[in-house]
């Protein structure tokens, strides 16, 4: 095929939130990684970070937070309590350090 990649090297995917979603189309992906992390943390905490990423980018907090409601708190929600188990378990905590 004129349009056909071909990977002769080894790939490593350092983010993606859906990549280990159970759901339909994405539940297929963790057949093609050799292993497989998820980061878990309390969604209070991604809430702020993912606000104050906003508002630092020019974002006015309420505009922020209105977005965060009507789109990230689904996809959080989303990722934390339908992923498939992975290969290794991190928890980010607040200070930064993550736990096993």
């Amino acid at each position: 095929m004129d349009d056909a990649l071909t990977v002769d090297k080894n790939i490593v995917v350092i983010e993606g939130n859906y990549l280990l979603l159970d759901q339909p189309v994405w539940n297929g992906l963790k057949n093609f990684a050799d292993f497989t992390v998820f980061i878990d943390t309390d969604p209070l905490f991604l809430q702020d970070r993912l606000v104050n990423r906003k508002v630092r980018g020019g974002t006015s907090e309420e505009d922020a937070l209105d977005f965060y409601y009507k789109s990230d708190a689904i996809n959080v929600d989303n990722v934390l309590n339908n992923s498939q188990k992975a290969d290794l378990n991190l928890y980010l905590n607040q200070d930064g350090s993550f736990k096993i």
